[in-house]
């Protein structure tokens, strides 16, 4: 994002207040990464590459209240 980065932008709505559910699409698939986007708010987190098989099973979960994390990769994995 060229303004700020998801991260900062989810802590600010949440800190404003807001009841967005809010889904990460990214191509982060850093442990560390992830744990921050929910820390930040998230409810979901899309790894692009598997844009296509779950973009919508995430937003029906978000939706629903629930969380979503594409698996991935096991090189990423600590």
């Amino acid at each position: 994002m060229p303004v700020m980065g998801g991260i900062e932008a989810a802590h600010r709505l949440m800190g404003a207040g807001s009841k967005a559910r809010i889904a990460f699409l990214t191509v982060h698939e850093d442990p560390e990464f992830i744990r921050e986007a929910f820390v930040a708010g998230a409810s979901g987190y899309v790894i692009k590459s598997r844009l296509a098989s779950d973009l919508i099973a995430a937003a029906n979960e978000v939706l629903a209240g629930r969380s979503f994390t594409s698996p991935f990769s096991s090189a990423t994995k600590g």
